[in-house]
């Protein structure tokens, strides 16, 4: 409807109300207020459900039942309540509000001389946006926001996972002031399973400067430094009773009880009275959970969503392309460095990646 009224020069802006939470409101006896629920409850008559002008006509019976069952003053004290807008930060024009998409997004709040507060991303970014401000009276951190605002900029995504790709890589380059996760990250490590070690130690710290964590096999974990690596693997040992002489986590003796084992939290591979091989498969069993997924493919590959086609190679986001000529141009600048958030974001959706097949595309 706004698009038409563009077409026609006209600016065409209207204040929302939710049926949803009308009836919650109104009826909160009853736990269901979707549009099959109103129409089974109140025996409204519908003649071609999930069409839009099918649910517009079950809408206005709704209304119509409503006047029927409430004072008016009782409606448009709900109403009013219910299409309150939130109270806009002083420098934030409403206009630029309005401006803002409903779908999927990046949101980028700027403070004064263009300092970067905060960024964000949502399936339903204006609603988002908004959400900051209805209750920047009620907690201090969304006030200083509103006081410390003074631009707000998006961009449209065609997917959540653009969204988040995008949220990342920019948190990452902007660096926000009330950002905390995401934040760039270079010195990450994992545990390496060293098959050919027949006895200790079976694992080796290893950090991403040294591999190609994209491509690399027998990796556990992602950890933001040593000692998190090491609290992780400790933890394992204690549930599964494992050695941690033999993980390196202890020093002793091989040959000799640990301490671990004098308090029955070690099986005694240290001391022999458990086989190496046994103890191996106990500590694969209990990295399992840990193992990172090494990438499928010869090559790059595609995750299509929308029009747009994410192109990735080795866990490695090369870009997003519309055509082939995008793709093509997206490999010839080269893979970036491993980033272990873009890693966690692809891997989700993995069972979507199909492999790109290079001759198709230079066709």
């Amino acid at each position: 409807m706004k698009n038409e009224f563009k077409r026609l020069g006209q600016d065409f802006r209207t204040s929302v109300l939710c049926t949803v939470k009308l009836s919650r409101k109104l009826y909160p006896q009853y736990k269901r207020h979707s549009l099959d629920s109103l129409i089974e409850r109140h025996e409204l008559s519908v003649k071609e459900r999930h069409r839009a002008l099918g649910d517009a006509e079950v809408l206005v019976q709704f209304w119509k039942l409503l006047e029927q069952s409430f004072d008016q003053s009782v409606l448009q004290a709900t109403i009013k309540e219910l299409s309150a807008r939130p109270s806009l930060p002083p420098h934030i024009d409403s206009e630029r509000i309005d401006e803002i998409p409903e779908g999927h997004g990046v949101y980028l709040f700027y403070g004064e001389n263009d300092l970067p507060l905060y960024i964000g991303k949502s399936n339903h970014l204006k609603q988002r946006v908004l959400s900051h401000f209805s209750s920047d009276h009620l907690a201090s951190r969304e006030m200083s926001l509103s006081q410390q605002l003074r631009r707000i900029d998006w961009i449209e995504c065609a997917g959540e996972i653009q969204a988040l790709i995008t949220e990342a890589r920019l948190i990452k380059a902007l660096q926000p002031t009330l950002n905390i996760q995401l934040r760039p990250s270079k010195a990450f490590c994992s545990w390496f399973w060293n098959d050919e070690q027949e006895r200790a130690p079976l694992l080796r710290l290893v950090y991403a400067r040294d591999l190609h964590f994209g491509r690399q096999d027998h990796l556990y974990g992602l950890f933001k430094n040593q000692k998190e690596a090491k609290n992780t693997l400790s933890t394992l040992a204690k549930e599964m009773k494992l050695c941690p002489v033999v993980l390196g986590l202890e020093k002793g003796t091989l040959g000799k009880p640990c301490f671990a084992y004098q308090i029955k939290r070690c099986k005694g591979v240290c001391c022999g009275e458990e086989s190496w091989l046994q103890h191996a498969i106990r500590l694969k069993l209990a990295l399992s959970r840990l193992k990172l997924k090494s990438w499928p493919y010869d090559g790059p590959a595609v995750l299509s969503e929308g029009a747009v086609k994410h192109v990735i190679d080795a866990w490695c986001y090369l870009g997003a392309a519309t055509n082939d000529e995008e793709i093509e141009t997206l490999l010839q600048e080269g893979t970036p460095s491993f980033d272990k958030d873009t890693f966690r974001i692809l891997v989700k959706h993995m069972h979507h990646l199909q492999p790109l097949k290079r001759s198709a595309v230079e066709e």
